[in-house]
């Protein structure tokens, strides 16, 4: 029995360190993408221009399902949060003390079940559009592996760019560089978006 129970207790061990390990890799790598591209930076899962994928939805407020097509035409800056994650609700709260007018062009995706989603985001969803993917899976569509994350898509919805914001200040930047037209070499017009 002590046998049996020692192995028990090693393998236990054992899993512990490989869940600190794979903890430890992630900061890591999230740091080398700060120091690489600044704060709120992060590889991109799509190339920089690529349409953005098109989902459906679930309002917050309304219940109603609603389209990607429903906020096409203006660039948006689509925030995946979840409100298990300790980062995310350091966000919420610093957007939940911003005027709605500095939030314009924000979309946010509660990734979790609608009554979490409810319970953390209302407030927030008096202001700007909060949506909650119902019956999709609209995180795994823009490859979203950790939140929360940003999707800067301009008003063609190409995406721009994806970032890890870690405060409301994040993705106030993201926002203000969403809305600073870019001269386009090429057709000699303004566009909309990010600088990438």
């Amino acid at each position: 029995m002590a046998f049996s129970l020692s192995y028990a207790v090693l393998w236990i061990v054992a899993i512990l360190q490989l869940a600190i390990v794979l903890l430890l890799a992630h900061k890591l790598e999230r740091l080398r993408l700060v120091l690489e591209h600044g704060k709120g930076a992060t590889s991109s899962p799509f190339p920089s221009g690529a349409v953005a994928p098109k989902f459906s939805a679930v309002d917050l407020e309304s219940r109603v399902q609603v389209s990607s097509s429903n906020f096409y035409g203006e660039p948006r800056l689509l925030l995946f949060l979840s409100t298990g994650c300790a980062d995310c609700i350091k966000v919420i709260a610093g957007l939940k003390s911003l005027p709605a007018d500095r939030l314009t062009g924000l979309l946010v995706l509660c990734i979790d079940d609608h009554k979490s989603c409810v319970q953390y985001l209302e407030d927030l969803a008096d202001r700007i559009p909060v949506l909650t993917q119902g019956d999709t899976d609209v995180s795994a569509s823009y490859r979203v592996t950790s939140v929360p994350t940003g999707v800067a898509i301009d008003n063609e919805w190409r995406i721009k760019e994806f970032q890890y914001p870690s405060s409301e200040n994040d993705v106030l930047e993201a926002l203000e560089n969403l809305r600073q037209p870019i001269d386009s070499a090429e057709t000699g017009e303004a566009t909309y978006g990010a600088a990438v």
